[in-house]
């Protein structure tokens, strides 16, 4: 398997007779620290708006590993300098959705 995405929320591409169980190991390590999601669930949730073009559909993880506790999930192999940045986001926490933005006038 191999992931993508954010350290919040985690794409995980897995061969289609592991999904089960690699989402019944990470629910069993992580608990509630995360909300596991199938790529149908996310699509049918919303996640990704309304519409999911076919063409986009399979750069969606088979399951996303979404953070809801003080966790981030890195690979230093892939992201060596990721663990480093000062804030990780990208989760559906409120402070996470909450992103203000800054208006700075001339």
């Amino acid at each position: 398997s191999r992931f993508a995405g954010d350290p919040r929320m985690r794409h995980l591409h897995v061969e289609p007779d592991e999904a089960e169980r690699v989402a019944d190991r990470w629910r069993a390590e992580l608990g509630w620290t995360v909300c596991l999601l199938t790529r149908d669930e996310a699509i049918d949730g919303g996640l990704f708006g309304p519409v999911v073009r076919p063409e986009v559909r399979g750069r969606i993880g088979d399951l996303l590993v979404l953070a809801v506790g003080p966790v981030a999930f890195f690979d230093s192999r892939v992201a060596p300098g990721e663990i480093a940045l000062t804030g990780h986001h990208g989760s559906l926490t409120g402070a996470e959705l909450f992103v203000p933005a800054l208006e700075f006038v001339r």
